[in-house]
């Protein structure tokens, strides 16, 4: 029992010590004059779409076998979906993952003409989406709206990080933003 409570009493001054001694040290730290100090540059942070658009990846692409048993399952998907908030939000899902599919196609594959096609198709698909959220009694939810409007945002960025790493693409690029820019204006 005297054992436990040495132990603990030992304990106890060995973190009082050391919060001590810590708040000690940064006391006593002492600022650098700034005429010494040179700016490090920072690289641009790498653009990552997977963390973007998570759990989104491009898997099969326009060109690849079995690509339309892929479309085919997400047009069945989308039947069953009844949900007028929901099916515009799965809309938006195909539309963002035909942009994910579209900059795999431009940077991976080198295929400019199927990625123009996945850019086609992704407009038209939030198209779809906004058409369908709107065509509720009561109008497109406020949460719908977000959704769609964060989504847009977010490819975005993928169109200006697509653009900058990939000179064949800044023309699609550009217009699908364009694009974007004017489809979400009416919301």
């Amino acid at each position: 029992m005297k054992k436990a409570y040495k132990n603990i009493l030992v304990l106890l001054i060995v973190i009082i010590a050391a919060y001590l001694n810590t708040s000690g040290v940064a006391a006593k730290t002492a600022a650098m004059p700034t005429s010494t100090i040179t700016p490090i540059p920072t690289p641009a942070p790498k653009f990552s779409s997977y963390e973007v658009f998570w759990p989104i990846t491009a898997g099969r692409v326009t060109g690849d076998s079995l690509y339309g048993l892929k479309l085919f399952k997400e047009k069945l998907r989308g039947m069953v979906i009844l949900n007028k908030n929901k099916k515009a939000e799965y809309m938006v899902k195909l539309s963002e993952k035909r942009l994910v599919e579209a900059e795999k196609l431009y940077i991976e594959k080198k295929d400019n003409t199927n990625a123009k096609k996945s850019m086609d198709q992704s407009i038209e698909n939030l198209k779809e989406a906004i058409k369908i959220a709107k065509s509720k009694p009561a109008g497109i939810s406020p949460e719908t709206k977000a959704y769609i409007l964060n989504s847009a945002g977010k490819q975005k960025q993928l169109l200006d990080n697509l653009a900058s790493r990939v000179p064949e693409s800044q023309d699609s690029a550009k217009a699908h933003a364009a694009s974007l820019e004017s489809i979400t204006q009416g919301l």
